[in-house]
């Protein structure tokens, strides 16, 4: 479109000019947009809203199929849609009827964050008892697997949450590392502090006899008795 101009007065000739060409075109349509935290558990948030004189409407979508229920203005992400690309369509609607149907760019769901468990030892720190592995603040669903450490390195077949101290431990510090994991969210190791263990204390001393008969040529015979098992 280009404007021309005429300008005129009395007794002289008229002059003209005329502007540089404008490119005229319709109103811009808005633009479906998701914000928000695009991790299992994140709360995600669709654009444009509705506004006077225009309803919008929503539907959510996972890999392109419909989510069931999903028709609000924001969505609460779920197991199901870790690493999932989401889409939202936004139906604007105004007064006279006229329907514009948006579609999203898509974004692809990230593993969640759980809460880190507290790890603690629970038992006697002296040799032959057993030791117990206890978390605290675990979320539903989580897995959690042991490997029980001596002097920083790992004991051999030692990976139950219980752990028999033996005389390899004494004088040594003995911990557990715990691995927290579950679907769709990132994997959690902790390590819980660690025991200085002690040295044992037997409960079966008894006193060792001698029997047979006290003279030149016989035979005597020592009875040690009934000790703790493994004492030499």
């Amino acid at each position: 479109m280009r404007l021309k101009a005429t300008a005129t007065k009395y007794l002289l000739p008229s002059a003209s000019t005329t502007s540089q060409p404008l490119l005229v075109t319709g109103p811009v349509p808005p633009s479906a947009l998701i914000s928000g935290n695009s991790v299992v558990g994140g709360l995600l948030s669709a654009s444009p809203n509705s506004s006077a004189g225009i309803t919008a409407n929503y539907k959510w979508y996972r890999d392109g199929k419909a989510i069931t229920g999903a028709l609000g203005a924001s969505y609460l992400t779920t197991v199901s849609d870790f690493q999932k690309r989401i889409t939202v369509s936004v139906t604007l609607t105004e007064r006279d009827g006229t329907k514009t149907i948006l579609t999203s760019p898509a974004v692809t769901i990230a593993a969640g964050s759980m809460t880190v468990p507290a790890l603690q030892i629970a038992g006697e720190n002296v040799m032959g008892k057993t030791l117990s592995a206890v978390a605290f603040n675990t979320a539903t669903g989580v897995k959690t697997s042991y490997v029980w450490l001596r002097a920083g390195n790992p004991i051999p077949s030692a990976t139950r949450s219980t752990y028999t101290l033996k005389a390899d431990d004494t004088k040594r510090e003995v911990t557990v590392r715990a691995t927290f994991t579950k679907t769709g969210y990132s994997t959690i190791t902790v390590t819980a502090t660690g025991l200085t263990i002690f040295e044992g204390t037997l409960l079966r001393t008894p006193t060792p006899s001698i029997s047979g008969t006290y003279r030149v040529t016989k035979i005597l015979t020592l009875n040690t008795g009934t000790w703790d098992a493994g004492t030499k």
